[in-house]
This record gives C-alpha cells, structure tokens and sequence, in this order.
C-alpha cells in the first residue's frame, strides 16, 4: 500500500517519522508532537494554512529552527504549529529550497549538499513498520 512520501529524521535524541510534501509550501509540526518533545512556541502569530484536500486551518503559532538532524547533520527547520492531536512534521517546499534538497524518486533518497559530503535520507512510499533500526 503506498502512502504520503516518509523519512526519519532525529529530533533532540529520538527519531521521527516525516513526510515530506513538495505540495506543501511551509513546514509544519502538530502541537502532539511539540508538546511530546517539550517545546514552546516563539512566535504566536496565526496564520491559515490551506491543505491539500481544500480545508482551512488555523496555526497556533511557529518554532524557528527546529533541531532536525539527518545522518548527523543538523537542517534546522521553520515550522508552523498546528493544533493537532497525533505527533506529526511535514517538510514543505521552504525546507527543501533552504537546502536545495534533491528528491530521486527511482532510487527512493533524499539527498541535502553539504560542503564535502552529500547526505541522504532512504525515503518510504509504503506504509512503515513499527520498527526501524539505525
């Protein structure tokens, strides 16, 4: 069964789930998620984010620079925080332009340019299991 395009990433010490939508103009994180791993909101300006399926939702604000590390290496993100009650981050079109991110769909990567080295995520399009091993 395929689903939305995924990859891990590490927040802090533990790994996440995200998808990544080149439909999606802002990253977002869900507010289950931010309060899981204990942030806060820098910024409290709403704003209505429009989503695929047409729908209107309202954010409760937005983190500046979230720590996402990948293979080790840190692509802080911007986000908008959205009231939501299952842990959910969605990298959108600001992130992947920030980092001029490549995504290969036949070889299933990612791959972010950093000076001497490329890093690269493996990405799922079927749906993941429970577990993941590093």
């Amino acid at each position: 069964m395929n689903t939305n395009c995924r990859g891990l990433i590490k927040l802090f010490k533990e790994r996440y789930w995200t998808v990544l939508d080149t439909g999606a103009a802002c990253s977002v994180i869900s507010s289950a998620l931010m309060n899981e791993i204990d942030l806060e909101i820098d910024d409290k300006d709403t704003q209505t984010v429009v989503t695929a399926d047409g729908s209107r939702h309202n954010t409760i604000g937005s983190i500046s620079n979230l720590p996402i590390k990948i293979a080790n290496y840190a692509f802080p993100c911007d986000t908008l925080v959205l009231e939501l009650s299952k842990p959910l981050i969605i990298l959108g079109t600001d992130w992947f332009s920030r980092y001029n991110a490549v995504i290969d769909l036949k070889s299933k990567e990612l791959v972010l340019e950093k000076p001497k080295v490329d890093v690269v995520m493996k990405l799922y399009t079927s749906k993941p299991n429970k577990r993941v091993y590093d």
